[in-house]
């Protein structure tokens, strides 16, 4: 069938055809994205409650549309959790500064390694992101010998690490 203006989606704004028409999901697949998010039950939970089978999401899997789409839902929870995370240390910092500034106010219960640990969560997690964005190569650092080491030396250090 020839690609004309009558079978493409139509932008409702402009009623003009859609070249960039997102991708449509079935209803039970965007279904399974949406519970798999908002429900808080695990995987197999979800697909035992919608009746899918490791095959029927194994097909899912295949498919581009639905892959596109788990994409962009992963990337959702994933700045989601990295900004809940950030907010959170704010907040810790701000309730440790407040109890080392005034020790007499009792008021607040304050778990103060809970604090520590969403800071130490928060740092972790951009030093994480920071060497994901700015992978280093050390394959060449080890190519050249150090001052202590011959070319020899050197080449049987860098298979060893290799393994």
């Amino acid at each position: 069938m020839p690609d004309n203006e009558h079978t493409k989606p139509k932008d409702f704004r402009t009623r003009q055809p859609r070249d960039n028409a997102a991708p449509r999901l079935r209803k039970t697949q965007q279904t399974f994205l949406d519970l798999c998010v908002t429900s808080g039950q695990t995987l197999g939970a979800v697909m035992h409650q919608l009746h899918l089978t490791p095959d029927q999401l194994a097909r899912w899997f295949a498919s581009a549309e639905f892959r596109l789409r788990l994409n962009k839902t992963l990337r959702f929870l994933r700045h989601t959790r990295e900004l809940n995370v950030q907010l959170g240390a704010a907040k810790a910092a701000g309730l440790l500064h407040h109890a080392a500034a005034h020790p007499e106010d009792t008021t607040r219960d304050l778990p103060r390694s809970a604090c520590v640990d969403l800071i130490r969560l928060a740092r972790s997690s951009s030093a994480r992101r920071h060497a994901e964005s700015h992978k280093l190569d050390i394959a060449p650092a080890l190519a050249t010998p150090h001052a202590d080491l011959d070319q020899e030396q050197a080449n049987a250090l860098a298979a060893q690490l290799s393994v």
